[in-house]
């Protein structure tokens, strides 16, 4: 193993786990090395202090920054409790304190109940300020400031994902993955009860506001080509009046996930990424607002589009001309209306049917017949758009694509298909 050029150490570094990783850094300085480049795949980024220190320790770090090839935004924060009182009541399980202090009373015998009261409120008012210092404004130009470091001193680093904690409305929930980096930040500030249980934790939040160029910019300014963009914070704006500017950063765009992203800018991606493979959208439809179809339609054709996913997608001449736009690329095609309006798709299925010629995996979930006075009619199912199909469809798991997240995939690609 010694020999090995580090090409074919670093090549069997790939396979190994992040625990062997980190054992195998302790070899030798040449594991080191080898080890560095698969160690940490992707970095978080978080309203916190500690969380943007951290990811400019990795951005600077002259080994670790070579593995970094992914970046999770989250762009949630606390809610904002401008009274000490209020914050008391929303984090800190003052009865659970309270035991715990009863039982360090009977263990330390040597101090008296007014000291054990002097110390327990010295602990909430270190805490209060640790939560206050967390919810200060400068805190947003160091999160955009971390995601500059981050593309400039990161080589590899190509994918984006910008998150938030408080998508109940989309039924999205975060990852295990980063619910778990969430939590080790917060920990101070939020309560024991608030990490376990997770209604609490959820209501607990709430979004800042980012322009999505704001986020995107450090990506443009370190000449950086994205390789694929997951944007899940429906709260990102962008001014009707936004300029496009030149940018190559959506030029080798793969994979685009996206919710209620502003519609003039979701137009711009699109026109800009001639090489997009993969789409997946969620649509806020019951606001009417940003729908992603109608920035599909009016954008070019997308030569190497393989896959699209649409849920809550609204029924319309758009979708049906922008699948049929692509008949002779698309290869899996996943509808969910499950959320979404109640509308006839009877027309839909019509239209498409026996048109989609080199589909492979289907997936349509509650696309029916609806009628005003007598409600809905039967489900249509995946067969009811295929005829004469020549290809053999496929139930079997798909691999996730490098810079893709397997959490965040399943929401637009589920694994499992059943017809």
């Amino acid at each position: 193993m010694d020999t090995l050029p580090l090409e074919l150490k670093q090549r069997v570094c790939s396979y190994l786990t992040t625990k062997d990783l980190k054992s195998l850094r302790l070899a030798s300085k040449v594991y080191s090395v080898a080890a560095c480049r698969y160690l940490l795949p992707r970095i978080f980024l978080f309203n916190h202090p500690d969380s943007c220190q951290e990811v400019q320790d990795i951005a600077n770090h002259s080994d670790l920054n070579q593995s970094v090839t992914t970046l999770i935004v989250d762009t949630s924060c606390l809610r904002s409790l401008l009274k000490y009182d209020s914050w008391v009541r929303e984090f800190v399980e003052v009865e659970s304190d309270k035991t715990q202090q009863s039982e360090r009373s009977s263990s330390a015998s040597s101090l008296d109940a007014r000291t054990q009261r002097i110390l327990h409120r010295n602990n909430l008012r270190e805490r209060w300020a640790s939560y206050c210092a967390s919810q200060k404004d400068c805190l947003r130009n160091s999160i955009l400031s971390s995601i500059a470091l981050a593309f400039l001193r990161c080589p590899r680093l190509k994918n984006l994902v910008v998150e938030c904690h408080i998508n109940q409305e989309f039924r999205v929930r975060s990852s295990f993955g980063m619910l778990k980096k969430r939590e080790q930040f917060y920990r101070s500030v939020a309560s024991s009860n608030a990490q376990r249980s997770s209604s609490k934790y959820d209501w607990s939040w709430e979004s800042m506001q980012f322009d999505i160029w704001d986020v995107l910019k450090p990506v443009h300014d370190a000449a950086r080509s994205l390789n694929s963009l997951v944007l899940l914070d429906a709260d990102l704006t962008c001014p009707l009046d936004w300029t496009p500017p030149a940018t190559s950063i959506f030029r080798s765009l793969k994979h685009l996930r996206q919710i209620n992203c502003p519609t003039n800018f979701l137009t711009h991606i699109v026109a800009s990424a001639p090489g997009l493979k993969s789409f997946g959208t969620f649509d806020r439809w019951h606001l009417r607002r940003y729908p992603s179809v109608p920035s599909l339609i009016s954008g070019p054709l997308l030569p190497k589009l393989r896959a699209c996913s649409f849920t809550c997608v609204a029924e319309g001449e758009d979708l049906i001309q922008f699948l049929l736009r692509h008949a002779h690329t698309l290869q899996q095609l996943r509808i969910d209306n499950t959320l979404g309006p109640l509308s006839d798709w009877s027309r839909f299925v019509t239209s498409v049917r026996g048109k989609l010629p080199n589909l492979r995996r289907v997936d349509l979930k509650h696309l029916a017949t609806f009628t005003a006075g007598w409600g809905l009619g039967p489900y249509f199912t995946e067969y009811d758009i295929l005829q004469n199909h020549k290809h053999k469809l496929e139930l079997s798991l798909t691999g996730i694509e490098d810079g893709l997240w397997e959490d965040y995939e399943q929401m637009f690609f589920p694994e499992k298909i059943e017809l």
